[in-house]
């Protein structure tokens, strides 16, 4: 999708790890309400960035990926993060994501 993480047309910018990721505040609403009340309605004051602190950027990237409705990288060094933000936020499609990783690598060994 272009739309994701393109800094030519969006209104919201993540700072994660001293990198930007770029969206938009109207998907955000529209594809999870808990997360725009939680991370981005609270923190937004007069900017149109947000600073993580809390996961890493690759974990952040894979969670944005998901509400523009692509395919998330799962993988070893965000899975449990991803899970972790999954579950707060309610959202079920992607602890199946999650769960097929894990399911998938346990099937390996």
């Amino acid at each position: 999708m272009e739309a994701f993480n393109n800094p030519l047309d969006s209104d919201l910018t993540f700072k994660v790890e001293n990198k930007c990721i770029y969206s938009h505040k109207m998907i955000l609403k529209i594809r999870c309400k808990r997360f725009w009340e939680t991370e981005c309605q609270q923190n937004l004051m007069n900017e149109n960035e947000i600073h993580i602190k809390s996961y890493s950027y690759e974990t952040f990237v894979a969670l944005l990926m998901y509400f523009y409705g692509l395919t998330p990288e799962v993988n070893d060094r965000n899975c449990t993060q991803l899970l972790k933000l999954a579950k707060e936020y309610g959202e079920l499609e992607l602890k199946d994501y999650c769960f097929q990783y894990i399911f998938k690598y346990m099937s390996v060994m």
